[in-house]
């Protein structure tokens, strides 16, 4: 109970405590796509199909990826969060995105995206509607 010749002020730790073994088994499984309410179990819907949440993102910073047409579509909520929260901390990163079962690359600082099967690349570009990173 002393440190540097001082009273500590932590209990000591039980002989029982110490002999806890939590390399057998993990402390607490997880389930993936799954989260917990209580004591009931959810099944975690993707953002597209939760019933009253809105279609775009309503964060101050919306990424936008340019299709083979031409058009500028809106990164989903998820991906969009993901994006920023990779560009906040450093926005010479890159992130990995899904986009209609197809995976790509994000180059944030390059402003362009990349397939990760077929190497195609395209155009992405961040509207920043008042927030700050």
């Amino acid at each position: 109970g002393y440190a540097l010749g001082l009273p500590s002020s932590r209990p000591a730790i039980s002989e029982k405590a110490k002999s806890v073994d939590t390399s057998t088994k993990p402390i607490l499984h997880v389930v993936k796509g799954k989260y917990f309410k209580n004591s009931e179990v959810v099944d975690k819907l993707p953002p597209e199909h939760q019933k009253g949440r809105p279609k775009i993102s309503l964060s101050m910073n919306q990424w936008f990826w340019k299709d083979d047409k031409g058009k500028w579509n809106q990164y989903s909520i998820e991906m969009n969060d993901r994006i920023n929260e990779c560009y906040k901390r450093d926005p010479k990163s890159t992130v990995v995105v899904t986009i209609q079962d197809q995976c790509y690359r994000v180059v944030m600082s390059k402003s362009l995206h990349i397939n990760l099967s077929t190497k195609d690349v395209s155009e992405v570009k961040l509207v920043n509607n008042g927030g700050s990173f």
